[in-house]
């Protein structure tokens, strides 16, 4: 499997899950209020989801912060979600709400498909 396919398989096990954009609807303090889910609990190792996310996919990583490694905003069906490895551990963040707690065990769900290690031994064979 070349890279190319390899993109290809992942962006189909994760969808509709896709870079947040302009068309995502977020509060504004989302950076600042976001709450962890407890969905988010069951998600991949960090180093899995990192691969998938921002090297295999090219999802955009906001960056390092303090107690925060990375943070990478997605958009699950129109709404904004973070993913973030912080200091307890990797994360799906939200505004809390019934919808977004039921938005997030899907999100875990196609994330932990996408991050098989068949898709992504094939980025780490290319690095």
């Amino acid at each position: 499997m070349d890279l190319v396919a390899a993109r290809l398989r992942a962006s189909r096990a994760i969808a509709p899950i896709k870079p947040a954009d302009s068309d995502t609807t977020a509060p504004r303090e989302l950076l600042l209020s976001a709450q962890r889910l407890d969905a988010g609990r069951s998600l991949p190792p960090y180093h899995q989801l990192y691969m998938l996310v921002v090297d295999l996919l090219g999802f955009r990583n906001l960056g390092q912060w303090e107690k925060l490694a990375w943070s990478v905003p997605l958009d699950f069906k129109g709404q904004a979600y973070l993913l973030e490895h912080r200091k307890f551990g990797v994360g799906l963040f939200a505004v809390p709400s019934p919808e977004a707690e039921a938005g997030a065990r899907e999100i875990v769900q196609r994330l932990a498909k996408g991050a098989t290690l068949r898709t992504l031994r094939l980025l780490r064979g290319a690095a």
